[in-house]
């Protein structure tokens, strides 16, 4: 909404400026984050800062805690109030779905904190201005799926506009040993990237041989 800032309605809910702004990028674009990503944000290598950050979350109720062997911890945003503070309250992100959606969440929040000197596209109707209002785009070549709806650029991912106005795409491999569902974006995506002139598109994932295949199936939509 033009003219709202959410972060002076996440520090009223008991955090500092610094903390909230973390929230804020939790609660858009993950859901979910590692205590090594708050140190990273907050640029403190040492602990103690982040820790006294994730108890006073637990202690207000805001997160839980997801175990993951070998004293691993996971920390997912849950909390309504997070959510209606940035005027999401019916978002996806409170909501566990399975470790593979949980792990693609956790790749864009270690990729978005570098890329904030660009204009980030974070939900469909940011998209759907930018490319259909903006670019002159038709509508129906703009990606498409259902969820109890028809739903424009169905997968979520963030979009990037670089200052010179090129979009940056990116896909977010979540532990698959397929690439059934980059296949699927690509193919849905391929009208739009069609009618623009140019664009960038950043594939993202923590399994090495993911890489020479997704490369491989890129070229063969090109």
């Amino acid at each position: 909404m033009a003219g709202y800032d959410p972060i002076p309605m996440l520090e009223n809910a008991g955090y500092t400026e610094q903390e909230a702004a973390f929230l804020y990028l939790v609660a858009v674009h993950s859901g979910y984050f590692l205590r090594r990503q708050f140190s990273r944000f907050v640029q403190r290598d040492r602990g103690g800062l982040a820790d006294k950050f994730i108890q006073k979350a637990l202690r207000l109720g805001h997160l839980q805690v997801i175990e993951c062997g070998q004293a691993r911890h996971v920390y997912h945003l849950t909390s309504r109030l997070m959510y209606q503070a940035i005027l999401r309250a019916d978002s996806q992100h409170r909501r566990f779905k399975g470790f593979g959606y949980m792990q693609s969440r956790l790749l864009i929040l270690d990729f978005v904190p570098d890329n904030l000197s660009n204009t980030i596209l974070e939900d469909e109707a940011a998209k759907v201005d930018f490319f259909a209002v903006r670019c002159g785009i038709h509508a129906e070549l703009l990606p498409r799926g259902w969820s109890g709806r028809a739903v424009l650029f169905p997968d979520g991912y963030p979009i990037f506009v670089s200052p010179d106005g090129v979009p940056r795409f990116t896909f977010f491999e979540d532990g698959s040993v397929t690439l059934t569902r980059f296949e699927r974006d690509l193919a849905q995506y391929r009208p739009l990237f069609s009618a623009l002139p140019a664009f960038e598109l950043v594939y993202l994932s923590d399994v090495a041989k993911s890489f020479s295949l997704s490369r491989k199936l890129q070229k063969s939509f090109e």
